[in-house]
């Protein structure tokens, strides 16, 4: 972990965070990470299978997510089109294989080549490593330990819990602080 003091403590290390993270790296800003899990990515995980990456969390977007678009350009990663014809054959949990025509449900999203992970490990290659606070654990990423009370001393400084924006029934963009107060999030993206 960095000495120098940080204006700013974000509170999760995933998509959100490592882009605002990236965002004050660019403007020059002092910042802290804090990751509860052993692992940054939040919810995107893409673990390789004999060498093909498998998302396990988020696997595309939409065109109409111009900003995830635009992130995906900034890191040099491949974007392509979801596949939408032939046939599709799954297993469900009770164990029973189910055959369906194509993916046409998904015509028109967008997938990262190598896995939505690496957008998350192109935003984390391109920190500096002493900004992530906590444990180290195999992998290089570093985390809060849970159970270690307050992430952050009440010393003035910015504490961010970035959130992907969610719309409400009004359709205002939002999210739900910690105490449950409803703040503006998404805006790193």
């Amino acid at each position: 972990m960095s000495d120098t003091p940080s204006d700013v403590v974000i509170v999760g290390g995933g998509l959100c965070g490592l882009r605002l993270a990236s965002l004050l790296q660019q403007a020059g800003r002092e910042w802290q990470l804090l990751e509860a899990r052993d692992r940054i990515g939040g919810r995107v995980l893409s673990p390789k299978e004999a060498g093909t990456a498998i998302d396990l969390g988020p696997a595309w977007f939409w065109p109409g997510q111009p900003r995830m678009a635009a992130l995906a350009q900034d890191l040099g990663l491949q974007v392509f089109e979801q596949y939408a014809t032939g046939m599709s054959r799954f297993e469900d949990a009770q164990g029973r294989i189910a055959q369906q025509s194509g993916f046409a449900s998904m015509e028109g999203a967008l997938r990262i080549a190598s896995g939505m992970g690496a957008i998350t490990d192109a935003l984390t290659a391109s920190l500096p490593q002493d900004r992530h606070r906590g444990e180290q654990y195999p992998g290089g990423h570093q985390h809060a330990p849970r159970g270690a009370g307050p992430a952050a001393p009440a010393d003035g400084r910015d504490h961010l819990l970035p959130c992907p924006t969610r719309r409400d029934s009004s359709g205002d963009a939002g999210c739900s602080n910690v105490d449950g107060r409803q703040g503006q999030g998404g805006g790193a993206l």
